[in-house]
């Protein structure tokens, strides 16, 4: 049997199919070099995007910490703050009884020298003064001890009024007989 003959349909049918096939090919392997070249820009872009979140939490852990660090600091402050403003205000406080020792011891003195001048006409009544001054000096237990904090020159002049007041009552009754 002869073989039969092609016609030339068959032979463009069978070239255009050739062409299709080599289309086909050469597009298979455009589509596996794009999906590779995809595969490759989205690994990429994804490992941006996780370094980007990775680099994302560290910020908030770094702002995180911070924060925590501004605050223990702010809490450091406030305390050592409250501390100075309890220290001037013990400082005022001492100052404030400081001053009332001295206008006290002033007021002493200068009752004692009413005393004193109170002696030349009423003796018996300004012996019987001076005893109830010493008498309140003792229960009151006064001494140069609470006048420590005074300037030197302070405390030696609290000294001699509370020492005026120790004798005075004795001077004057010795004086009465």
């Amino acid at each position: 049997m002869a073989r039969p003959k092609e016609s030339t349909y068959g032979i463009l049918t069978g070239l255009a199919s050739l062409y299709s096939a080599n289309k086909v090919r050469k597009l298979g392997s455009q589509y596996e070099q794009i999906n590779k070249k995809n595969s490759e820009v989205i690994s990429h872009e994804l490992t941006r995007v996780n370094t980007g979140i990775r680099n994302l939490g560290e910020l908030s852990i770094a702002t995180m910490a911070g924060v925590y660090e501004l605050d223990i600091k702010v809490g450091q402050m406030v305390a050592t703050q409250s501390a100075i403003m309890n220290h001037f205000e013990n400082e005022r406080l001492k100052n404030d009884h400081l001053g009332n020792l001295k206008l006290f011891m002033r007021e002493v003195k200068k009752e004692i020298q009413h005393i004193r001048t109170l002696y030349e006409e009423y003796p018996v009544w300004a012996v019987y003064l001076a005893k109830i001054l010493r008498d309140m000096f003792n229960e009151r237990a006064i001494t140069i001890e609470q006048f420590k904090d005074l300037q030197v020159s302070e405390i030696d002049w609290a000294e001699e009024i509370i020492e005026d007041v120790k004798s005075l009552h004795s001077t004057l009754y010795d004086m009465l007989e």
